[in-house]
């Protein structure tokens, strides 16, 4: 089994650049559940309107607190 099986990935690809999306998708095809992908129609930060600025920054800043495990400090 993948060490990857179990762990949520999220794949992020863009319709702005053809070779990252079909590079990207070849990757997700392959890796184990569970996982995501997100297609945007930009995926150069800079470029993003505000509005997509802040979908983007809320969609990553939702999957990391819902899949990155809690760290407790010991006391």
């Amino acid at each position: 089994p993948s060490r990857l099986s179990g762990v949520t990935k999220l794949f992020i690809e863009g319709n702005d650049s053809p070779e990252f999306f079909r590079m990207t998708r070849a990757i997700y095809d392959v890796a184990p559940e569970p996982k995501q992908e997100w297609v945007l129609p930009r995926t150069n930060y800079p470029t993003l309107m505000d509005e997509e600025k802040r979908e983007y920054e809320r969609r990553l800043t939702v999957f990391f607190l819902q899949n990155l495990p809690v760290i407790r400090r010991a006391r």
